[in-house]
């Protein structure tokens, strides 16, 4: 997947997702809250467990996936509470 990204238009999509990454990051947003999400390949499945992959999703399989339920409990639940904040969670089933 990696090869099919650097080699084709998708990455140049990374490229400004992972710019949005760095401004948030940056010295001069210290003051603001922010999860920023990265689901893998959404599903149609039901809500279960989810595992989750740090901030830089080392670990998970080649095609990981997600229901849709499965992120919006999560971000409902990020939203509620500040376990989350400040962080870049991946979040495959």
């Amino acid at each position: 997947m990696r090869w099919v990204i650097s080699h084709s238009n998708l990455q140049f999509s990374y490229a400004d997702h992972n710019l949005v990454d760095e401004e948030m990051k940056s010295p001069d947003r210290s003051n603001i809250d922010y999860i920023l999400v990265r689901p893998t390949r959404l599903t149609d499945g039901m809500k279960a467990p989810i595992r989750f992959y740090g901030d830089n999703g080392v670990g998970m399989g080649a095609l990981p996936g997600i229901s849709r339920a499965n992120v919006a409990g999560f971000l409902v639940d990020a939203v509620e509470k500040d376990t989350w904040d400040r962080t870049t969670p991946v979040t495959p089933n």
